[in-house]
């Protein structure tokens, strides 16, 4: 055997046995504490971000609320649709739960039911100063969640489109 061949192959079963132990140990994961670090990592950076360093908004424009509601739920059927059919999805998605991994790329809906929750998440934030009646604020608080939303109320919806590829 030449050494090319030699270490082909014993690169080939370093990667296996890579591969093998990356699952087992992403096997065991709480995946629900997880999710629930990130989201809580992405709502606490923002109680720390200024004012000035938050989106503004130039002009409060209420119609980009139901834009990026509907947004969330068109464009996720676009995507899901072209991964119904994807050879390197998995023949049988799991139904999205808090449970399972967000960041496989053989379930893609389980990455975007987290996406809708994160978005949604993110407008906590800015509930404070949207209570006291601040226009911007109210706004900077409903964008995200009317795309979270939305992105929830697709994933849902894709559920029933895509019932034949759910165990």
């Amino acid at each position: 055997m030449s050494i090319f061949v030699k270490c082909k192959v014993a690169v080939e079963n370093l990667t296996a046995n890579i591969s093998d132990s990356i699952s087992a140990i992403l096997a065991r994961v709480n995946w629900l504490y997880v999710r629930l670090i990130f989201i809580a990592a992405g709502v606490v950076s923002q109680f720390f971000a200024s004012p000035n360093e938050a989106q503004e908004a130039p002009s409060v424009m209420w119609q980009f609320v139901a834009i990026a509601f509907i947004f969330g739920i068109v464009g996720l059927q676009l995507i899901i649709g072209a991964q119904a059919f994807n050879p390197m999805s998995a023949k049988v998605w799991l139904r999205p739960a808090w449970k399972y991994n967000p960041f496989s790329l053989n379930q893609p809906l389980q990455f975007f039911h987290f996406c809708g929750w994160f978005m949604l998440a993110g407008s906590l934030p800015y509930l404070p100063a949207a209570l006291e009646g601040d226009e911007e604020s109210v706004f900077l608080a409903t964008m995200p969640a009317a795309f979270g939303l939305g992105l929830l109320v697709s994933v849902r919806l894709s559920v029933l489109i895509y019932r034949r590829k759910f165990a």
